[in-house]
């Protein structure tokens, strides 16, 4: 009774979220054709309950956060907009000499235990975006992405400078998002890592099948 109680409320909660305006600062570095057709609100997948319980596990972590972090917090879900890029901050807290701009990351314990390799381009692309969109007002020096791993709560923190290349792919990225959009050009199905296509729930995509 319970878990079927759940799950029709995950699943109402999901069909309620409004359809973006805008292009989502969270998926910088991904797709750009998946990205192109989530703003189209092209028909795609539903996510299934167990994605959806693992959405919930986050957002409960970052409100935990949040909540421990409130007497240095000066802010937590700020909304910063570039264009017609939209994303939200998670937290900024109070610095000595500046302020530090957190994004926390909530991965399974498979993952977490190898944090230390590959870098996760799209999640510094995130952060580092909020840091362009934050460092004035906030006096950001430093960015954060915290990973938390959602099976024992395991923290590992990881700082990231933005420099000129990060601004370049960052700008870079965004350009050519919205000249296709402007145009009104079908970006090409051309995965940007190579787990994008296993997530990914547009079946009219070429690459779809890469999932099955």
């Amino acid at each position: 009774m319970i878990i079927e109680k759940l799950d029709k409320h995950l699943r109402e909660e999901n069909i309620g979220e409004k359809q973006p305006d805008c292009f989502r600062i969270s998926s910088l570095g991904q797709c750009f054709r998946k990205r192109f057709w989530e703003r189209k609100g092209e028909p795609k997948e539903p996510l299934d309950e167990r994605t959806l319980r693992v959405f919930q596990v986050g957002k409960i972590y970052h409100s935990y956060l949040q909540e421990v972090l409130k007497t240095d917090l000066i802010g937590s879900e700020i909304e910063v907009r570039m264009g017609d890029f939209v994303g939200h901050i998670d937290a900024i807290i109070k610095g000595d000499k500046g302020n530090t701009l957190l994004d926390f990351k909530t991965v399974n314990s498979r993952k977490f235990n190898f944090i230390g390799g590959e870098a996760d381009r799209h999640y510094i692309m995130q952060l580092l975006t909020y840091a362009i969109l934050a460092e004035k007002k906030y006096n950001i020096t430093e960015s954060r992405l915290v990973y938390i791993s959602k099976d024992d709560f395991r923290m590992c923190e990881k700082v990231y400078k933005l420099d000129d290349n990060w601004r370049f792919d960052i700008a870079s990225d965004m350009k050519q998002l919205d000249d296709y959009w402007r145009n009104n050009e079908l970006p090409p199905a051309i995965p940007q890592a190579k787990w994008e296509c296993s997530y990914c729930n547009f079946k009219q995509c070429p690459s779809y099948k890469v999932k099955q």
